[in-house]
């Protein structure tokens, strides 16, 4: 969008659904244009294990790898991931469970496996 202003000093907020605003003081004195490029909102992703799972031993925990996407998470238990779909792995030594969930910007969520066996004859 293309405004023309008088020369002066201005505070510029500009918003989109999705985005964190962006605010900025700048100057006028002459013809100019700039630009604003906005940071996508994050969705806030926590991956919790049931204790039970490791209850036996606390140092399984640490053997327990996170993916989104294919990509190896570092850190946690907490992400900032993207707005949209991701797919989220959680593998520990040759096993693994995965879902395709979508997240909404400034949301939080918590993804928390459940492990269950089914017997047939």
């Amino acid at each position: 969008m293309k405004e023309t202003l008088p020369a002066g000093d201005y505070t510029i907020t500009v918003t989109a659904d999705g985005y964190y605003p962006e605010t900025r003081n700048i100057t006028l004195d002459k013809d100019m244009s700039f630009r604003i490029n906005l940071r996508p909102m994050t969705a806030s992703v926590t991956i919790s294990i049931p204790r039970r799972f490791y209850a036996k031993n606390p140092e399984a925990r640490g053997l327990v790898r996170f993916y989104d996407n294919g990509e190896l998470l570092r850190g946690g238990p907490v992400w900032q991931l993207t707005p949209g779909q991701h797919t989220i792995r959680i593998e520990s030594g040759g096993l693994w469970i995965e879902g395709t969930f979508r997240f909404e910007p400034g949301k939080n969520y918590t993804i928390e496996p459940e492990l269950s066996l089914n017997l047939k004859n």
